[in-house]
């Protein structure tokens, strides 16, 4: 009986894997990623070209590593978090590109795109016994909308809180961020005043089209002779709980596009803030549990599949069973299980604990 259970399970395990294969090889690329810092100038000199290149290159890739390390661990603990010297820096760099170039015969001038070995600052920051947070939200959409002095609202042209939102990385932060295209589909589906007026179905139906439920109506406007007044309003269609608010008014002697960054930055950092303190995993908290998971194709099964091997606070899985309705597996993961679920659901999988059983499924 045992032999042929065996050789039952170890036949679909070995279809599953043919399938597994053959998607695997058509997975589309992740939105973004949190190990990824861009937009970092450097600006060097030395005794000639090559040495001034390499030394702008090596204060690049530091100052990238410490945004990195702030970037995934709360404000609490940056007083903990490990020097950002220049040899940690670069024994961790996976990749980096440059841009923007500018040579003499001793200087040396480029912007820098510096990608980081996510296990190695994973293990960095549990040497030191630091939490992070390296699970990236569901994107939201994010719609500038422009206010003038006379009231009149901008969603698309002749618009500087647009433009201020346009040159910023808002694909590889925790809680990632997409801006509308702006075409005439856009123009035409959705107005200023809808967007103004939080209209439901009008943000809905326009954020379907980003493939998205999470929409940010972002309105600024000019306060005073040198300031700016920002207010953030965050809807989720189909959750229960109130449009989520914040405002925050910046001042100085900076054009409009550059106080609109400034505040750009301080709600960026406010929302990651917010995540942080939901999706943060701690140094020691390994757990395991067994779940069943439901799926109603093999396809859909690999895809559930490939999504929990990907999942960063997910070290293991294993599975135990297969049928062609179901499959029961072992998960070994960091966290508790309510982060574990948060992590899941931003990949659209829904972790239940029903009856004294976990269940895992696609979300509809």
């Amino acid at each position: 009986m045992e032999t042929r259970r065996g050789s039952f399970f170890a036949t679909l395990a070995a279809i599953t894997a043919l399938v597994l294969s053959a998607v695997l090889g058509a997975a589309p690329a992740s939105a973004g990623d949190v190990y990824r810092v861009s937009g970092i100038p450097v600006d060097a000199s030395a005794e000639n070209a090559t040495a001034a290149r390499a030394k702008a290159v090596a204060e690049g890739q530091t100052r990238a590593f410490e945004e990195v390390l702030r970037k995934v661990t709360r404000r609490e603990d940056w007083s903990r978090l490990p020097a950002a010297d220049e040899a940690t820096a670069q024994s961790l760099v996976r990749s980096f590109q440059v841009a923007g170039e500018k040579t003499s015969t001793t200087r040396y001038l480029a912007t820098l795109t510096v990608t980081f070995n996510s296990e190695g600052v994973r293990r960095l920051l549990r040497q030191y016994d630091i939490p992070y947070a390296d699970t990236q939200a569901k994107p939201a959409l994010l719609l500038p909308l422009w206010r003038d002095i006379g009231g009149t609202r901008q969603l698309w042209d002749d618009n500087p809180w647009r433009a201020a939102w346009t040159g910023m990385d808002l694909a590889n932060r925790l809680t990632p961020l997409t801006l509308p295209l702006g075409d005439l589909e856009d123009l035409t589906t959705l107005s200023a005043e809808a967007a103004a007026a939080g209209d439901d179905a009008a943000l809905q139906a326009f954020a379907e089209r980003y493939g998205t439920n999470r929409v940010i109506v972002a309105e600024a406007s000019p306060a005073g002779e040198s300031g700016l007044q920002a207010d953030m309003v965050l809807y989720e269609a189909g959750s229960v709980m109130p449009a989520r608010r914040w405002s925050r008014r910046v001042s100085g002697e900076e054009s409009l596009e550059a106080l609109g960054r400034q505040a750009a930055e301080l709600y960026l950092d406010h929302l990651a803030e917010e995540w942080k303190a939901q999706s943060t995993v701690a140094k020691g908290e390994a757990a395991a549990l067994s779940a069943s998971v439901r799926f109603n194709s093999m396809g859909e099964w690999v895809s559930i599949k490939r999504k929990l091997e990907q999942s960063p606070n997910v070290s293991r899985v294993t599975l135990v069973g297969l049928s062609t309705e179901g499959a029961l597996v072992e998960i070994d993961y960091q966290g508790s299980a309510d982060s574990l679920g948060l992590t899941l659901a931003q990949q659209n999988l829904s972790l239940m604990e029903m009856e004294g059983y976990w269940v895992l499924a696609a979300r509809q």
